[in-house]
C-alpha cells in the first residue's frame, strides 16, 4: 500500500518552489555578495536549478517508491545541491585584492599575476546593468 500524499497549503508549496534561501547560512550569502555575486544572479541560478530539473522538482518532493533517491528524505536533493553550489561559488569566488586559491593556479610560481581581468569584468557588468540587464 502507498503512502497518502501529504496536504501542503499554497504558502508551503511556493516556499518550496522559490525560497532556495532557507537552505543557506545568511553569513555565506553575505560574503558571496562581498565577492560581487548578486542575490539576483543567485535568485536566477536557483529557480532555473529548481524548475528545469525534475531531480529536483516533483521528483525530489514524491512520497516513498515515487522518489528518484529513494534513500532520501523529501526535498533534500534539492537542499543540498544548493548547499554544494554555494559552497562552490565561495571556493572558488575571487577579487582584484584577493584572487583566491583557483586564480593563482593559472600562474606560475615566479610569473607575475595578471590582475586585469578584475577590472575588464567590473566593466563588462557595469555595460549589462546599462543594457538592464
Amino acid at each position: 500500500k502507498r503512502p497518502s500524499r501529504p496536504a501542503r497549503s499554497i504558502e508551503e508549496l511556493r516556499s518550496d518552489l522559490s525560497d532556495w534561501e532557507r537552505h543557506v547560512d545568511p553569513e555565506d550569502l553575505k560574503e558571496l555578495e562581498r565577492l560581487g555575486i548578486e542575490k539576483g544572479a543567485l535568485d536566477e541560478a536557483m529557480m532555473t536549478l529548481r524548475h528545469s530539473n525534475r531531480t529536483f522538482a516533483a521528483a525530489d518532493q514524491a512520497i516513498s517508491g515515487e522518489r528518484l533517491y529513494q534513500e532520501r528524505q523529501v526535498g533534500t536533493h534539492y537542499r543540498d545541491a544548493v548547499r554544494r553550489y554555494v559552497k562552490t561559488l565561495k571556493e572558488c569566488a575571487g577579487t582584484k585584492e584577493d584572487p583566491g586559491l583557483m586564480y593563482w593556479a593559472m600562474f606560475y610560481p615566479d610569473q607575475e599575476m595578471d590582475l586585469g581581468v578584475f577590472d575588464a569584468e567590473k566593466a563588462r557588468i557595469k555595460e549589462l546593468r546599462k543594457k538592464g540587464i
